[in-house]
Formats: structure tokens, sequence, C-alpha cells
């Protein structure tokens, strides 16, 4: 009996051990944890996401069927599978809070052999400073629109065929 009583005891501090464990790595990712909100909306039109980036007071709207990550600073990711967690060379969109439009645009131009176009566009009610750069981990030409958000900020988005560049950029809310 008192064998049964031991066993029992020692099955039960097992289970509270592997629970405390499973406790402890309960809802942990190798992704950087970013204090945002997602609020999903449905429409007749189309399904998308609402995402609020509180650190820099902007909100947009992406397509479901996007995941979006943040590098945990400056810069989300958007990509098609939900395990990818961050990738600087596909789709970003970036803050910057050092180097206004022209600059940022003049530091692409040091590379002539990548540089292809620059066009202004309106999106929206916004109209964006747009570049065709080559991407060697591409392995083609992606745009890249510029928005000047205030004296402060700039904003760049690298548009890489995963999310909805109008969709993303008409949306945007400061």
């Amino acid at each position: 009996m008192k064998n049964k009583f031991t066993v029992l005891g020692l099955a039960l501090l097992s289970l509270v051990i592997v629970g405390a464990g499973c406790a402890k790595n309960f809802g942990t990712s190798s992704q950087t944890p970013v204090d945002n909100m997602v609020k999903d909306v449905s429409s007749t039109e189309e399904s998308y996401l609402t995402y609020v980036w509180k650190e820099y007071g902007i909100t947009f709207n992406y397509p479901k069927k996007v995941f979006v990550t943040s590098d945990g600073f400056n810069m989300l990711g958007f990509s098609d599978n939900p395990n990818k967690g961050f990738d600087l060379s596909g789709e970003t969109l970036l803050i910057d809070g050092n180097e206004k439009v022209e600059g940022m645009i003049k530091a692409y131009k040091r590379y002539p052999k990548y540089f292809k176009s620059q066009t202004t566009e309106k999106i929206g009610k916004y109209s964006f400073a747009k570049i065709e750069y080559y991407s060697p981990a591409a392995g083609r030409y992606l745009p890249h629109y510029f928005l000047q958000i205030n004296d402060n900020l700039t904003l760049e988005y690298t548009y890489a065929g995963i999310g909805d560049a109008e969709l993303i950029l008409s949306s945007l809310k400061f």
C-alpha cells in the first residue's frame, strides 16, 4: 500500500513539474513580441485586418492572408507564411526618424546599377515618392514608396508582391 502512495505521489509530482514547464513556455515564440493591436474587419468587398502600430501612431489595413511581424524596433515585415518570421529581404514597412525622403532616396541613388527610376504616385490621399530599385534577394526590381509623415518621421514601404500595396498605402492613418 505504501508503494502505491509513493508511485502516486511521484506521478503527481511529475505532472506538476511538466505542467509548470508547459505553462512557462505557453505562448512564447521566436518572433519579437510587439505591443500592437490587430483588428479583424470584414466587408462585402474584401476581408482585411487593421494593424495599429502604437509606437508611431500609425494604422493601416492589410489583407487577411498576409502575416505582419516586427523586428522589434522600426520595421514591419509582410509574409504569406505564418512561420517565416521577420524577413528584411522581403516586403517591409520602415519608419525612419533620422532621414527625410530626399535623403533616403539619395542613399539608393549611390548605387546607380540598382537604381532604375523615380516618380511620384498618388495613392489614396497621399502622394508618395516612388523608386524602382533592384533587389538581389528578390532577383528583380521592387517598388519603394516614401512618405514624409511629419518633421521627424519618414515612411518607406517596399512592395514585393505579398500584400496589397494600394490597400496598405491608401489606408494609412497617422
